[in-house]
């Protein structure tokens, strides 16, 4: 994440040099969205807790996937874009609750690929502990972004958590299936319709206000706002 954040910020200041944009006054928005990779693979090299016991059961999570490294990476780049970047309005995407998105099946492909992208979702011990696990990376987050102040500091940038995708369930059809169409081939990245769903939400989650953000992707609080002009 800091190496991202880096690149982003030269990209900003090279595009100043070239007369693109403005550094120094233009207003900036960046839309930070992480996939569920930490969490797909959290499981990985697990142990035995000793001392602390984290979950129901004795598996622990690998260190390097932790929701205190997870949120300190993002931490760092954040830190980075608030000390380098005048007037820019972060937004951090919540990460979705993987499990639910795991029952999408079309056959075997689908299976061998969601088994590769996600061998913690689909290992019977290790799921059900998922939702445990992507709750303390949305509670860490959470700290960090709306409870810390630590990037309330200053009048020209701020951070703002989007939580829309943080409950989200996989889709069904009018049969109550569930549908796969929302998906990629691998029946786990999301296809168009998703990505549309997922666009909107976001959108609709910029028109709340602070405080006001559901977790709800097909919320709004468009409706409220064109009742007030």
């Amino acid at each position: 994440m800091l190496d991202d954040a880096k690149t982003l910020v030269a990209y900003l200041k090279k595009s100043d040099e070239r007369g693109d944009i403005n550094f120094a006054e233009d207003w900036k928005l960046t839309t930070l969205l992480i996939g569920g990779n930490d969490l797909c693979n959290y499981c990985k090299k697990k142990h035995v807790c000793r001392s602390t016991v984290i979950y129901t059961d004795t598996i622990c999570p690998q260190k390097s996937y932790s929701a205190k490294k997870y949120t300190r990476n993002i931490m760092q780049a954040l830190d980075l874009l608030q000390k380098e970047v005048p007037r820019m309005l972060v937004q951090v995407v919540a990460m979705s609750n993987i499990p639910p998105l795991l029952k999408i099946q079309t056959g075997p492909t689908c299976a061998m690929l969601q088994a590769y992208l996600c061998p913690c979702g689909l290992d019977t011990r290790t799921a059900k502990q998922m939702r445990a696990v992507h709750q303390q990376y949305y509670q860490a987050l959470k700290r960090l972004i709306e409870d810390s102040g630590r990037y309330d500091t200053k009048k020209d940038f701020t951070v703002v958590l989007q939580p829309f995708m943080a409950d989200q369930t996989a889709p069904k059809d009018k049969n109550g299936k569930y549908d796969p169409s929302y998906f990629s081939v691998d029946c786990f990245h999301p296809d168009r319709k998703l990505h549309q769903i997922m666009a909107s939400a976001l959108w609709n989650n910029m028109a709340c206000d602070h405080g006001a953000h559901y977790d709800n992707p097909n919320a709004s609080c468009i409706f409220s706002i064109l009742l007030q002009l």
